[in-house]
């Protein structure tokens, strides 16, 4: 840690659709297993991450019956999906999108042993629409204003006193 040095990203954008592409999706994360083990025969301490939009929900939460652990090549590679790693520091912030009011994780980023152990933190990015914990039309007007906002008290003064966020 600390001291500069080169990474692995290997960017994905698995096939979508529930329960259609199952199979393609399992090859997919076999071929991504495949690449990291590559590297690693060349370079064993490289430090590799597969990420990106894998559209599978992560252990245990896949929905399918029986469930399809689709990637579990990736697992057995020994590469470490970060999710546990936020889900058990803060189940809360475990998602990356929300549909249909449903907080959920289809994105995805695994990584190796020497990646992992030099991590100090891991976080979710998550979306400002659909949250609820932020207020949507603060971070809007702050991001087109490019100013610092400073609210004493937005339920009673300034430009937010109607927003349903602020009044609950």
């Amino acid at each position: 840690p600390g001291a500069p040095s080169d990474v692995w990203i290997v960017a994905n954008h698995f096939s979508s659709g529930p329960d259609s592409r199952v199979g393609q999706r399992t090859e997919q994360a076999t071929y991504n297993a495949a690449i990291v083990k590559a590297i690693q025969s060349e370079e064993p301490d490289a430090k590799v991450m597969v990420a990106g939009d894998l559209n599978v929900f992560p252990r245990p939460d896949d929905p399918l019956s029986p469930p399809s652990d689709q990637l579990h090549s990736l697992y057995e590679a020994g590469l470490h999906n970060l999710y546990d790693t936020v889900i058990a520091d803060n189940p809360a912030a475990a998602y990356s999108y929300v549909f249909d009011g449903n907080a959920q994780d289809l994105d995805h980023q695994f990584v190796t042993d020497s990646w992992f152990h030099d991590l100090v933190q891991v976080h979710e990015a998550q979306p400002v629409s659909g949250s609820t914990s932020v207020c949507v039309p603060v971070v809007q007007y702050v991001l087109k204003m490019r100013e610092n906002l400073v609210l004493q008290d937005a339920r009673t003064e300034g430009l937010f006193t109607a927003d349903p966020y602020v009044l609950k």
